[in-house]
């Protein structure tokens, strides 16, 4: 399958301070994602049947939380 947009990747290098704090909020939003009954409840009603798995694991096996990084008028 081709990809209709250019998929381009930069590295970027953060201050380890910077990453940790990263870290931590990202833990916190999935927390709230998969402690939350109702939350996974929802989730699961828009898993089309053909995509569903037997004895699935109660808590995702991965995850990804994405940053955006903005600057403002004071820098």
């Amino acid at each position: 399958m081709d990809v209709p947009f250019r998929v381009s990747e930069t590295p970027c290098f953060f201050r380890r301070r910077w990453r940790s704090d990263w870290a931590k909020m990202g833990k916190a939003l999935i927390r709230q994602l998969v402690e939350n009954p109702e939350y996974l409840v929802r989730s699961e009603r828009t898993i089309p049947q053909r995509f569903r798995v037997p004895n699935e694991a109660a808590h995702p096996m991965f995850v990804q939380v994405d940053f955006g990084l903005v600057r403002d008028a004071a820098g």
